[in-house]
């Protein structure tokens, strides 16, 4: 989850400079530099980790609808 957030989080841009404090235009996605197929892969990555997550949760709050 982690390297998703490293994705989508505003990045600094390496041109950038400032006298203060950054502008917003000073950061960027790293989604817009990632080609389609990177993109799509990491995608597809992030919806098997959530379906398994999903299937996870449910088996767990079955074993303790057994419980009681």
């Amino acid at each position: 989850s982690t390297a998703y957030y490293g994705i989508i989080k505003l990045s600094l841009k390496p041109e950038a400079w400032r006298l203060f404090s950054h502008l917003p235009s000073d950061y960027y996605r790293k989604v817009s530099k990632m080609s389609r197929p990177a993109l799509a892969i990491k995608g597809a990555g992030a919806a098997v980790k959530a379906i398994k997550l999903g299937i996870t949760i449910n088996d767990l709050n079955e074993k303790e609808k057994e419980i009681k």
